[in-house]
């Protein structure tokens, strides 16, 4: 009984330690209210997230960007887990707030998990400090604070819990394990990973091959499920997987480029916490070439890195399985299996993190007791510092587009996004600076000619407007908010025929643009087409509920088609 009360307590310990960090570094996250990057497509946009029932059946059978943005997006994804969860916080009218709230706790889920995962292979105090570590580690900014990202947080628990269900030959429980690793599959593609990195752990972890008698049912059955969601994902999107316009020229590219690219950019800032970026946008990293003797020494210091850690594999050394396993999940996002549209990014770097976390720990804890708790506390106070500064700057717009500006100043897009977002707050004069800057650094860049219209009709400059909205969709035609613009902007000077060619296109692009539906719908009514114009009404109400003008809209709806709307 003491001793059970004993572990008790040590474990209520643990947690509280584990929430303090998470809090810490992140905590200020809280205090968010902008939807910032592809959150504010993926749900301040989409309108999917308030049809209730309705909704969650059509982000079932429909590709993560194409339930926003139609099915001409190039990139193809399929998450309706991670979309099933915003649906829920909308339905229950939970705000920026909340959303954050529910990042952070699944990233203290992780991290308790992660804890009972390494106390099978670590003493208890190693343990500890690694899921410590990881809890506070600034290369996790990106994973909690941007609420799309949630793809991380939620794929990381389900594949732990997976874990623990699957992972031990003496103690398997199948049923449960299929489960969470069906419903990983389900949050982010990468989770398919799981049954290659169980057969590393089989044999690095406790000697046993993945067709021995004890795990063959383990992972048949795993792969069977891999097999049924491949086959259901290929049916609702109808094609393989894609990541967009490719990165590289060629994988040769890719293979002289990426091995520097990881030293400096993910292994670096995932030890020391500097160096962190959001935007890795072109010309930041140079494309290597074999020709460059540094890309040579990169890349055999890569493959030397690889080597190493294989081999403490088949030795059945646990470091080499902390370095291999969960590294695995980098495998979709190297560009030689697939093409990608970013060299890479600091959110994929969640699940990996968890090897390093453990090697970490494990080193500082096996320190005399004294000097492992300092060297932890300065390590976690180094870390929080670094991720609750970085946390704040992202609680508006600006903040986080400075940041992202100043790691890579030759970013278009990360400055027209920082114009974008001081024009929100007023500041119109530094905004149009930068979205000017943008037009300078990146000519073919559509977004800041869209900003500098909006601006422009904002000011009630339709000429002006119309002409910038010209530009953007000069540069980019996939934007149906370009269009929209650019319809209203030649409907206010008299161009009514443009116009509703502007407008039809923008909804041929996006479907639910519902400020092209009530244009169009404006335009039917002054043409004396009463029962067109009923139609985009209706149309609009169900694809904005909750925009300032749908009471008056209801009200003409009603009166064109001379009965009550429900």
């Amino acid at each position: 009984m003491t001793e059970n009360k004993a572990s008790f307590t040590a474990s209520s310990k643990a947690l509280l330690a584990l929430a303090a960090v998470c809090l810490a570094a992140f905590g200020l996250s809280l205090r968010s209210r902008q939807l910032l990057q592809d959150d504010w497509i993926m749900i301040g946009a989409n309108p999917l997230l308030h049809e209730g029932l309705r909704g969650a059946w059509r982000l079932f059978v429909s590709g993560y960007w194409e339930a926003v943005l139609g099915g001409g997006v190039k990139v193809q994804e399929y998450r309706p887990l991670l979309m099933w969860t915003f649906l829920a916080q909308t339905s229950l009218h939970a705000g920026v707030p909340a959303m954050h709230a529910l990042n952070l706790l699944l990233h203290f889920i992780c991290c308790w998990l992660l804890l009972l995962v390494l106390r099978r292979y670590l003493a208890e105090r190693e343990a500890l400090f690694a899921a410590l570590l990881f809890a506070a580690m600034p290369v996790h900014v990106e994973a909690v604070v941007l609420l799309t990202s949630r793809s991380e947080l939620l794929s990381a628990a389900l594949l732990l819990g997976a874990w623990l269900f699957l992972e031990d030959p003496r103690r398997t429980r199948l049923g449960p394990g299929l489960l969470l690793y069906g419903a990983a599959a389900l949050t982010k593609e990468s989770s398919v990973l799981l049954p290659a990195a169980l057969a590393l752990s089989d044999w690095t972890l406790h000697g046993e091959r993945p067709w021995s008698p004890a795990r063959r049912r383990v992972h048949a059955d795993l792969w069977a499920a891999t097999l049924a969601y491949l086959g259901w994902r290929q049916v609702v999107l109808g094609r393989d997987f894609h990541g967009g316009q490719p990165y590289f020229t060629s994988r040769l590219t890719a293979l002289a480029t990426l091995p520097g690219f990881y030293l400096r950019h993910y292994v670096w800032p995932s030890v020391s916490g500097l160096g962190l970026c959001t935007d890795y946008t072109k010309p930041l990293i140079p494309d290597g070439s074999f020709r460059s003797p540094a890309a040579w020494l990169m890349l055999a210091a890569a493959a030397a890195a690889l080597a190493w850690s294989l081999r403490a594999c088949l030795k059945r050394r646990a470091w080499g399985f902390a370095a291999l396993g969960p590294a695995l999940v980098l495998l979709p996002t190297c560009h030689l299996l697939m093409p990608l549209d970013t060299i890479g990014a600091q959110r994929f770097l969640y699940i990996p993190t968890m090897g390093l976390a453990a090697v970490l720990g494990a080193g500082l804890g096996r320190l005399g007791r004294g000097a492992s708790w300092a060297a932890l506390s300065a390590v976690l106070c180094w870390y929080v510092g670094l991720s609750a500064a970085q946390a704040a700057a992202w609680r508006t717009g600006a903040g986080y587009y400075e940041r992202a500006c100043a790691c890579n100043p030759v970013s278009g897009r990360a400055m027209s996004g920082w114009g974008a977002s001081l024009l929100s707050e007023g500041r119109v004069a530094e905004g149009t600076a930068r979205l000017r800057r943008a037009m300078a650094l990146s000519p073919g860049l559509a977004a800041p000619y869209y900003n500098m219209a909006r601006l422009a009709w904002q000011k009630g400059d339709a000429p002006s407007a119309a002409a910038w909205a010209s530009q953007a969709v000069s540069r980019y035609g996939g934007d149906a908010d370009s269009w929209t613009l650019l319809g209203a902007a030649l409907d206010a000077e008299g161009e009514e025929k443009r116009s509703r060619a502007c407008l039809l296109e923008a909804l041929s692009l996006w479907p639910q643009d519902a400020e092209a539906e009530y244009d169009l719908g404006r335009q039917d009514l002054k043409d004396g087409r009463a029962r067109a114009a009923r139609d985009r009404f209706a149309r609009f109400l169900d694809l904005a509920p909750d925009d300032p003008q749908a009471g008056a809209i209801a009200r003409l709806e009603e009166e064109l088609s001379g009965a009550p709307r429900r």
